[in-house]
């Protein structure tokens, strides 16, 4: 049985509007600081708001108490990052033919769920490239780097691997998807389609989600069109909002 893991938006309508195109003379209606531009990891960080902050204080409590200390959290936390990097060269090595198959036996389990996700994933791909590669918006003054460019059912499109840590909650659909997550993928979408890394605009951004507690089915979903457009308004004021939180709080 073949198994589609591709969940599209019903809009499809793509309009190439600043998002999907780069214009000559183009301005931003705010000051962006001038040198290295920020991560977009560091711009979601600084702009959450009031609630998004409370709700992740509450976790980040009952998660100490669940495991025991702050020394524990910190522990955890740690070994989440290192869990996602080595997941994230694991799929680049799989994607470049650098994985033998005969290494699956070194992995942990956590690992060999995450990589037999990303090969269910992969039947739906007919061309991947450009693994971990850095991307910059020189107008918007932010950069990040890719997880992959991807090509599914003809459409060309940046991808985010996401590896949940929760085992009880699955992706199951977009509203399922953190805000973040979202502002994420379309930040690199337009980071990618203003520099003209491609002959053709991209035409969206997809999340994955592998799933490193068992061998459930990955959920993955693309985001096309004026769904992107409107994520793209709400990541360009927080890009906004950054900046003029910088320029506020700068001695100079």
């Amino acid at each position: 049985m073949s198994f589609v893991y591709f969940r599209f938006s019903l809009n499809v309508n793509i309009n190439y509007i600043w998002l999907f195109s780069s214009k000559e003379n183009e301005t931003v209606p705010f000051e962006v600081s001038p040198g290295k531009p920020s991560a977009v990891t560091t711009i979601l960080s600084q702009t959450r708001s009031p609630q998004e902050v409370a709700s992740l204080e509450k976790w980040k409590k009952r998660k100490i108490i669940e495991l025991g200390g702050e020394k524990e959290f910190y522990d955890y936390s740690e070994d989440m990052k290192s869990f996602s990097s080595t997941c994230h060269a694991l799929i680049k090595a799989c994607v470049e033919n650098e994985f033998e198959t005969g290494d699956v036996g070194s992995l942990e389990q956590r690992q060999k769920n995450v990589l037999s996700q990303f090969k269910q994933i992969n039947t739906n791909i007919t061309e991947i490239s450009h693994c971990e590669h850095p991307v910059a918006h020189s107008l918007l003054g932010y950069r990040g780097k890719i997880d992959c460019v991807m090509e599914v059912s003809g459409l060309r499109l940046v991808a985010d691997w996401k590896i949940p840590d929760n085992p009880n909650r699955r992706r199951l659909g977009i509203n399922d998807c953190h805000l973040s997550e979202l502002l994420q993928g379309v930040a690199y979408l337009g980071a990618i389609n203003y520099s003209r890394m491609f002959d053709k605009p991209l035409d969206g951004f997809a999340l994955v989600y592998l799933y490193q507690h068992d061998e459930s089915p990955p959920d993955a979903h693309v985001v096309l069109g004026k769904d992107c457009n409107a994520y793209w308004a709400v990541w360009v004021e927080k890009v906004k909002q950054f900046y003029t939180q910088q320029h506020q709080f700068n001695p100079f």
